[in-house]
């Protein structure tokens, strides 16, 4: 793994410096269930990159941007990775990134939150994976995740994530 590194821990981080970080991190992600696909992954992780910096859903990212692969496709490969994989290996970089980029004998309050990504469709794997919100954006549904995140110089540190599905009680999140 390519360590990232800023001057001092605590620093702050440019938007450059947090599209890098993504990509160094990102990349380094093995994809098993990917094989034989026509589409390059960086193509799609380009796509997911843009749309979690901009903080708007692929769709959004697809449609504004003429050089993004459609957002079906996008969706359709994303849908072939082991969610619970996945999810293993990204905490262990999160946190390992955190490490990086954190100074680890300062303490700290660390906050959980949930993130609700409004979704437009129906479920695509199975009935649970959708939970129901507030509208927004012209719908009710949405995939939601649990993140436990810490403010550093104003900004939130992610330092894991989970997916909550509709059957299960936020507090087991």
């Amino acid at each position: 793994m390519n360590v990232f590194s800023i001057p001092q821990p605590d620093g702050v981080l440019s938007d450059s410096d947090v599209k890098d970080l993504a990509e160094d991190v990102i990349c380094q992600l093995p994809l098993p269930g990917i094989e034989g696909s026509p589409l390059d992954p960086g193509d799609i992780w380009a796509v997911v990159i843009l749309a979690a910096v901009n903080q708007t859903s692929i769709w959004e990212m697809c449609k504004d941007n003429d050089n993004a692969v459609c957002d079906d496709t996008v969706m359709d490969w994303l849908h072939t990775l082991n969610r619970e994989w996945l999810e293993r290996v990204a905490n262990r970089l999160l946190r390992e990134v955190a490490m990086t980029i954190l100074d680890p004998d300062r303490s700290r309050i660390v906050s959980i939150d949930f993130v609700d990504n409004p979704y437009h469709g129906t479920y695509a794997d199975e009935e649970g994976e959708l939970c129901r919100m507030h509208a927004k954006d012209g719908t009710t549904t949405c995939h939601r995740y649990c993140t436990a995140y810490l403010v550093s110089n104003g900004k939130p540190v992610t330092l894991a994530m989970t997916y909550v599905r509709s059957d299960e009680k936020e507090a087991d999140a």
